[in-house]
């Protein structure tokens, strides 16, 4: 079994792993093999950051809330707003 994550690499990189794989096939056709590939998952995106503020520092032992369905609000050390509504 091979495996391939495309969550990983690049279009070309990943694309260039999914050829070596088809020319061992070709080489070796008295083996068997196959092919998993993995998709990308959801990506969960973090709103904006409140003016001024360039990076979070979250420290550890400290509580971050997450908020859906708040996008347009900016978040901070303590809130961050994302776009799922699931979460």
């Amino acid at each position: 079994m091979a495996r391939i994550n495309l969550s990983h690499g690049t279009m070309k990189s990943n694309m260039k792993l999914i050829n070596k794989f088809k020319l061992a096939k070709r080489l070796r056709p008295h083996k068997t093999c196959a092919l998993m590939i993995e998709t990308r998952g959801r990506e969960i995106r973090m709103s904006h950051l409140a003016a001024g503020t360039q990076t979070l520092r979250i420290r550890s032992g400290s509580s971050v809330s997450m908020y859906g369905g708040e996008y347009h609000v900016a978040s901070d050390n303590a809130n961050l707003r994302i776009d799922n509504d699931a979460i």
